[in-house]
């Protein structure tokens, strides 16, 4: 096996508190999010550690919220929902005088069927929406339906993915081992 710099990183939950992020932790997180069914035991054998130490660990970074949760996730196409569309949102500029209202708005938003993320966002734009349709008709009867009855919502820009390359990077570097 190689020897492994262990490097610690500082993350703070919204309480403020410290939660220390080492390299084993980064190494189970690696793992878990290739595969979320990845028992204890086989993470324990690819790591070279105890299966406690594996168990401890995770119950750790789930009891201070590094681990929110696990998920499935789903092949689209085989559920008729091939397409992939990107909504660009613009809130009205009375909305802006409302106290609570983009977290308001934002939780409406993800309410919307079809929507499969929102994000809060910097520009000229205030919200990314991303939702997958199984078809332009129903983007346009769902998605934009609702918008266009949504308090608040001004303009909109909708863009269609051609291709996924990728959906999320399980080799980013925030994950990957320090080897000499």
């Amino acid at each position: 096996m190689p020897s492994i710099t262990l490097k610690a990183y500082i993350l703070y939950d919204i309480n403020m508190k410290n939660i220390t992020v080492d390299d084993l932790d980064r190494s189970i997180l690696r793992i878990l999010r290739q595969d979320a069914r990845t028992t204890i035991n086989d993470i324990a054998k690819k790591l070279d550690r105890r299966r406690a130490t594996i168990y401890n660990r995770i119950a750790k970074m789930e009891e201070n919220a590094v681990i929110k949760g696990y998920s499935v996730i789903p092949n689209f196409s085989s559920l008729g929902e091939d397409i992939t569309v990107f909504v660009l949102v613009t809130l009205t500029e009375k909305e802006y005088l409302i106290a609570d209202s983009l977290s308001q708005i934002g939780n409406k938003l993800s309410k919307i069927p079809y929507v499969t993320g929102v994000h809060a966002i910097s520009g000229e734009y205030d919200y990314l929406l991303k939702a997958r349709v199984p078809s332009l008709e129903v983007l346009g009867n769902e998605i934009n339906f609702h918008l266009r009855k949504m308090s608040g919502v001004g303009r909109t820009l909708t863009l269609t993915s051609f291709d996924t390359t990728t959906e999320e990077l399980s080799n980013n570097s925030l994950f990957q081992l320090s080897q000499k």
